[in-house]
This record gives C-alpha cells, sequence and structure tokens, in this order.
C-alpha cells in the first residue's frame, strides 16, 4: 500500500490544485481530478473514502466511456458486482475490446476482494 502521508500530501496538493484553479478548468479536468483524487486514495487501501471522489468524476459533459469507466471504479470501491458488470458492458460498448481500461475492469470482477491495485492488475 501507498503511504498515507504520502497520499494525503498528493491528495491535498490535488485539492489546492483544483480550489486555485477551477474557474479556468474544463468540466472534463474537473472530473478527472476528481477520478484521480479518489484513485489515490483507493490505491493506498482507503476505498470508502474514494467513493465520494469518484461519485464527483462523472459531470454531464462526460463522455459514455469516460462514464462507464469511473462507474466500474466506483462499484468496485463499493463492493457492487452488479455495478462493475454492468461498467464492462458499457464500456465494452464505446471503447471497443482494444482499450487497456478494460483488463482494469475485468480485474475488478477477477478478484473483488483483492485491495484496489491488485484487482485492477488481475485482468492484465
Amino acid at each position: 500500500m501507498l503511504d498515507r502521508g504520502c497520499v494525503d500530501a498528493a491528495v491535498a496538493t490535488l485539492q489546492a490544485y483544483r480550489k486555485a484553479d477551477a474557474g479556468r478548468m474544463t468540466s472534463q479536468q474537473r472530473d478527472e481530478l476528481s477520478f484521480h483524487v479518489g484513485q489515490a486514495l483507493a490505491m493506498s487501501g482507503r476505498e470508502r473514502e474514494a467513493i465520494p471522489h469518484f461519485e464527483s468524476a462523472v459531470s454531464r459533459d462526460s463522455a459514455a466511456e469516460w462514464s462507464a469507466y469511473v462507474a466500474a471504479n466506483l462499484g468496485f470501491v463499493r463492493k457492487d458486482r452488479k455495478q462493475v458488470e454492468d461498467a464492462l458492458a458499457a464500456y465494452e460498448k464505446v471503447a471497443g475490446q482494444t482499450s487497456m481500461r478494460l483488463g482494469f475492469i475485468r480485474g475488478f470482477l477477477r478478484c473483488p476482494d483483492r485491495p484496489y491495485m491488485e484487482a485492477a492488475s488481475c485482468g492484465m
């Protein structure tokens, strides 16, 4: 797992950046920033803390591919297999079979009881 102090510092930096530059960021950039805060927390074993960040990583302007990918990550940290399965089906429709992100989503399904980082690599 990642060091808690390092993750806290990274999350604080990302949140400070968002606050300082929110007016200049596109909705896609804000979505990605929220996602990466959630991902940093999930990678460090703090999956419950990641949930609100993943939830706010999709806006009405989000592309279908992005929305499905975020839904898969959110489903994994919520331990909601059906959500991950639905997100995989949606992702496959819009991204096809060559996207690297498919491996992450499939890993969430293959190793649902493993920590986030381990599960993400189960599909590779």
